[in-house]
């Protein structure tokens, strides 16, 4: 395994997913909807099956077209 490198300014640079070490806890199984859309942009990428990093993005709800809500402002006073 390799070790994160300094950048020039001395900050460590982000270790890769696959170098990460495994979360502890028990694994979760995606969701139909969250294989879909690892397949959509493993298409859309050109590959025929999705990466790692596809399904990820899928579980973390990256690319799924949904936004954060924001709080209610408030009109007038």
């Amino acid at each position: 395994m390799s070790k994160a490198k300094k950048t020039k300014k001395g900050k460590k640079k982000k270790k890769a997913v696959w170098e990460k070490p495994k979360p502890k806890g028990s694994s979760k199984k995606m969701t139909k909807g969250e294989k879909r859309s690892a397949k959509a942009h493993a298409k859309a990428q050109g590959r025929s099956k999705p990466a790692l990093v596809d399904n990820i993005n899928a579980q973390q709800g990256a690319g799924n077209g949904k936004k954060k809500k924001k709080g209610k402002k408030k009109k007038g006073s």
